[in-house]
């Protein structure tokens, strides 16, 4: 009987941490998601003030974007 108790305490144990950890990296995946989206909007936002022959050497970065960028 006692040992029974253990398992379910064992299992419930188990099942809470579960959650916990799943909660967690739901978290961590929806802040690399909209880390993900901000570096293509940035990216976007680049591709859109280069020459149209692909000559980023003229491209002058606002300071906002170059910190984004490091």
């Amino acid at each position: 009987m006692i040992e029974e108790s253990r398992k379910r305490v064992d299992e419930a144990a188990r099942k809470e941490s579960e959650r916990r950890w799943l909660v967690e990296a739901e978290a961590r995946n929806e802040k690399l998601l909209e880390e993900l989206k901000r570096e293509r909007r940035l990216r976007e936002q680049i591709e859109q003030r280069c020459d149209p022959a692909g000559d980023t050497r003229a491209l002058i970065l606002t300071r906002d974007e170059n910190e984004q960028l490091r």
